[in-house]
């Protein structure tokens, strides 16, 4: 039998308690039994494996060779150039992913903080993680549950259950034993932990705690799921064993010819490490971590706390958004908008609990009165409610009406009451006033007016004719279609007696209705027309009615037909594909719908707070935990947490992947194309250049170090942060499919790569005909290098359609990179150091040109690849 079909007797000798809570023996035995009460965290990842992790590439492991070897030959400012950038790769990666922990860890709060436990028939107030089962729990107005348990008192006892269930409306619990299966959210007698007291109170036994709850139940199975790469990682990693490969087999061949040609291994071998050196674009790995780091700084200023750096980018590839309704595209602050009379109609102004606005229509006091007394929530001073927030927003009417809740209440106490039900449609308290008692209802306007009699007006009481029925219901209708909540109010003169029941609601006075709604956030409509220009189809999915998801939906363009979710089951995925709109959905229905979406090759976003909503979450290409609304299990699933619970911060996050992206795409192409001119040199020199019939090099390796660290790398870094062009949401998605390096970025990088190697190779054949010393020769190749590069870099941005002087940072790098070749040609230390030699007149003169042709060839170049092969953006 399950817990909610067994008798409290029965609950009692199971779990050896009673009605007065358990002995101190027997908590202490109930503890070493079922330990703590408090989910298990996922393992914590040990600080050493996040910064070993930061090693895990090809590209990494070339270069520990290549240290490793010059090490041993004795070239150690070589190898210590090389450790060094590899140490700073690491480090940068893992102080931003501790960071993203560190971040997480902070908005981890306990499920429950506290609670209130009956133990020996006394009260107690402990920690909640110090329940065990067989504990009885005190659960009051506003209570957070702190453990799984079966009621046994309940006093108009509501729980707010939609972490768990996905239903917005709260469920009314009591003792009553049940039989038959019952679904969590039918379980009535049962309360679980995490959920909310909205209203009411009770005593409950406590039958599961940590893991064993419905809630621990859940973060096992997302604890346990596997996570997967993500396309960024993929592509990184299938483009480091592209060039791992590539650099080992012409490393491989370079070795073996020489070392047969000259007849030694020393010499052939240090070549072939300084080929490696060149050709592996040592920046990338830290290039790629900063540009992540950075973009995850600045969604974190954005109210998006991004949990790991590559999921960054899977954000500029979303294709749909999946979005809840409260909260994120709405404020989650009912709010009274309308208000209907015999005095007249009017709007209500203002959004959410703060009683800024004003009522533009005359309103009577009975009807304030009504609302206010008739009314279990309570508004805090700093407008946070405790309780239904229907009831909470007419807190707010009557302060917006100039009324104090607090004053009335004092002045009219309650002295009885006939609760709520989902079958009765309405609540009545009877309220004091002085000798007289009034009875204040309100409900749904259908029921109220079957017990109504009269009517209120101007003039006074009459008698409530037919067409005033009819003219009432005409204006519910009417507020129901603007997906309104609409709630009457009546009242009556009432005697003095021991109980109220529904007797004492007949022949009452209808004072008026009030239209109720929680209005949608001011930005978001202008973020789903931004998604819809950016080819991003937004999908809501709400367990709200359909007439309200229907009306909200409209209000913010969102397209499409609107499907209930008892519907999704006997759809086929590519129908559940072409939805726009889901009202009445279960999270269990979200899963379904990310797998049809993900079946026809969308990249999926996925929004949400519950408990339940967590494997949908894991199985998204994204998943968006709320922040503030979140359950921690939600957030520990997702991939992103909104700490503004804002559809719009949602908007923001996907613009700052597109540009992330983009500005990837940029500097592997800058690098890629700069590494490529440098090994096209060294080939060219070494194959068609002697110097008195020597084999020579045009760079050292440490040159190459240099120039790759400073000269790429700086430039790079300052690329990560280039402004996003104009038109970077008036794009489609990029293809999921699609490789980092497109057929035109591919082309394009190496047929520059191509131009740039000849053009060094020339420069330093000519300077190795002009000059006896090899150092003089190999400047003017770094040097016509390094212009070639910074050439690029503004070809590049010249192709994204990026203005010049739009990245400061860039500006700062290249006067760096300037400054520094200049140091490093005319600064006598560093001729010693490098293996330089100061420039003369004549040399920049052949840099100058060489500079020049190889910008105009390369951009006509460039203008002739985006005819053949189309723009790469």
């Amino acid at each position: 039998m399950e817990y909610y079909e067994k008798t409290v007797e029965k609950l009692t000798k199971e779990f050896r308690t009673s009605t007065q809570g358990l002995t101190q023996h027997a908590v202490d035995e109930q503890r070493q039994r079922y330990g703590k009460n408090r989910l298990r965290e996922k393992k914590r990842e040990h600080w050493t494996v996040t910064f070993l992790r930061q090693f895990k590439s090809i590209l990494i492991y070339i270069l520990f060779a290549a240290a490793v070897i010059s090490l041993a030959v004795g070239k150690h400012i070589d190898a210590g150039v090389i450790f060094f950038i590899l140490v700073l790769n690491g480090t940068i990666g893992f102080v931003q992913e501790r960071k993203a922990q560190a971040s997480i860890h902070a908005l981890e709060k306990l499920t429950s903080a506290q609670a209130t436990v009956l133990r020996e028939g006394k009260t107690l107030r402990i920690q909640a993680e110090e329940l065990v089962p067989g504990d009885i729990i005190i659960l009051e107005t506003g209570d957070k549950v702190p453990a799984d348990a079966r009621i046994i008192k309940a006093t108009l006892l509501e729980v707010q259950e939609g972490m768990l269930t996905g239903e917005s409306a709260t469920v009314r619990k009591t003792a009553t034993t049940l039989s038959g299966r019952q679904a969590i959210g039918d379980q009535e007698n049962m309360v679980f932990s995490g959920t909310n007291i909205t209203k009411g109170r009770g005593q409950a036994l406590v039958i599961a705690t940590g893991m064993k709850t419905e809630i621990g139940k859940i973060a096992q199975l997302v604890q346990e799921a596997p996570t997967d790469k993500t396309h960024l990682e993929h592509e990184l990693d299938k483009l480091g064993a592209w060039i791992g490969k590539v650099v080992l087999s012409i490393c491989a061949g370079i070795f073996v010819v020489l070392a047969i040609i000259l007849q030694s291994i020393v010499e052939p071998l240090m070549l072939a490490v300084t080929m490696a050196v060149s050709a592996i674009p040592e920046g990338l790995p830290v290039v790629v971590t900063i540009a992540l780091a950075i973009g995850t700084e600045r969604m974190v200023a954005k109210n998006a706390l991004i949990k790991k750096l590559v999921s960054v980018e899977t954000l500029g590839s979303t294709t749909v958004i999946c979005t809840d309704k409260t909260g994120t595209l709405t404020k989650n602050e009912m709010t009274v908008v309308a208000v209907s009379t015999e005095w007249g109609q009017g709007e209500v102004t203002g959004t959410g609990y703060a009683p800024h606005g004003e009522i533009h229509a005359e309103v009577p006091a009975l009807l304030i009165q009504t609302a206010c007394l008739c009314n279990d929530a309570t508004l805090q001073d700093d407008h946070a409610i405790i309780g239904d927030p229907t009831e909470a927003c007419l807190i707010t009417l009557t302060r917006k009406a100039s009324e104090d809740e607090k004053t009335l209440l004092r002045a009219h106490p309650r002295i009885g009451e006939i609760p709520f039900t989902s079958e009765r449609k309405r609540m009545t308290t009877i309220n004091a006033y002085d000798q007289q008692l009034i009875a204040h209802t309100k409900g749904a306007v259908d029921v109220l007016l079957e017990h109504c009699t009269r009517i209120l007006t101007p003039q006074g009481e009459r008698e409530l004719t037919n067409e005033d029925k009819k003219r009432i219901l005409a204006q519910n209708d009417t507020y129901a279609h603007k997906a309104l909540r609409v709630l009457g109010f009546a009242y009556k003169d009432i005697e003095r007696k021991q109980e109220y029941d529904e007797q004492d609601e007949k022949e009452l006075t209808f004072i008026g209705m009030v239209g109720i709604r929680d209005p949608p956030r001011e930005e978001v409509k202008q973020a789903i027309l931004t998604c819809e220009s950016a080819g991003i189809r937004v999908v809501m999915i709400t367990g709200d009615h359909e007439n309200t998801a229907t009306a909200i939906a409209r209000e913010l363009g969102i397209p499409g037909r609107v499907v209930r979710g008892e519907e999704i089951t006997d759809m086929q995925l590519h129908e559940i594909a072409d939805v726009g709109v889901f009202a009445r959905v279960n999270p269990e229905h979200k899963m379904r719908i990310v797998d049809a979406l993900r079946e026809q090759g969308e990249i999926v976003a996925m929004t949400g707070d519950g408990v339940n909503d967590a494997p949908a979450l894991k199985h998204a290409d994204i998943g968006v935990a709320m922040g503030v609304q979140g359950t921690e299990v939600a957030k520990e699933s997702a991939d992103m947490i909104l700490t503004d619970d804002n559809f719009a911060s949602i908007v923001e996050a996907v613009h700052e992947g597109r540009s992330i992206y983009t500005n990837i795409k940029k500097f592997v192409s800058y690098l890629l194309s700069s590494n490529l001119g440098e090994i096209l040199a060294i080939v060219l020199v070494l194959l068609f250049i002697r110097q008195e019939g020597s084999i020579v090099i045009p760079l050292t390796a440490t040159m190459i170090l240099l120039m790759n660290l400073v000269t790429d790398g700086l430039p790079a870094l300052a690329l990560s942060v280039d402004p996003a062009h104009g038109g970077i949401m008036r794009q489609k998605p990029r293809d999921p499919k699609a490789a980092l390096l497109t057929r035109n970025l591919l082309i394009n990088t190496a047929v520059i790569g191509l131009l740039i190697g000849v053009c060094a190779a020339l420069a330093f054949w000519w300077a190795i005909g002009r000059y006896e010393t090899l150092a003089h020769a190999q400047t003017i190749a770094l040097t016509v290098l390094v212009a070639l590069q910074i050439v690029r870099i503004a070809m590049i941005r010249q192709q994204y359609g990026t203005p010049f002087f739009t990245n400061a940072w860039l500006l700062y790098a290249l006067v760096a990179v300037i400054a520094i070749q200049a140091a490093i040609i005319y600064v006598p230390a560093f001729n010693t150091l490098i293996g330089t030699a100061p420039l003369l007149m004549v040399d920049w003169g052949v840099i100058a040109f060489a500079t020049l042709a190889c910008y105009l060839v390369g951009t006509l170049l460039s203008h002739l690849l985006v005819r053949v092969v189309g723009q790469d953006n």
